[in-house]
């Protein structure tokens, strides 16, 4: 049996497929694809098995504004983790088929903890909630794609 989930780009034209089935073990396996609106022109873009713990989900949010760009979130028991991806399916680079948006966040050791992508600010920036420490609310931070810049803001989202 075969589940589908599927996410509208900003304009219509677009979307993001989430397809999941069962594995082997109780693990569910999601598969991700572009598309047209239409369902043509659809591009395998990521897989992953996971543990029946764990999930992976498809934002309402997840288009940027220019579709070029979109992130997906994988949730288990430490967390969520947002993977950023390019909708035409091409790596980043040899190195990143796509960007560990949360792992990135982590390794920049800003002080403060990802908790969550809130959305886009921008045709490239994600915009990243934080916690402190002390589990209290942290600053908002912009990730920037494709530069994997990370910019702490002023004001919280």
């Amino acid at each position: 049996e075969q589940n589908v989930f599927t996410q509208i780009s900003p304009d219509g034209t677009r979307e993001v497929i989430m397809r999941t089935q069962k594995g082997e073990n109780d693990t569910k396996i999601y598969s991700f694809y572009t598309a047209d609106y239409t369902g043509g022109n659809e591009k395998y873009i990521f897989s992953r098995s996971l543990e029946a713990d764990s999930s992976m989900s498809v934002p309402f949010n997840t288009w940027s504004s220019n579709n070029q760009y979109f992130f997906i979130e994988e949730n288990d028991a430490s967390g969520k983790s947002v993977l950023a991806f390019r909708a035409d399916g091409l790596p980043f680079s040899e190195e990143e088929p796509y960007f560990d948006v949360t792992d990135l966040f982590a390794k920049r050791e800003t002080g403060h903890i990802f908790d969550e992508a809130t959305g886009w600010a921008s045709e490239s920036l994600i915009i990243v909630n934080t916690k402190k420490e002390d589990d209290t609310k942290g600053p908002s931070y912009w990730f920037e794609v494709p530069s994997k810049a990370i910019l702490i803001l002023a004001t919280e989202f």
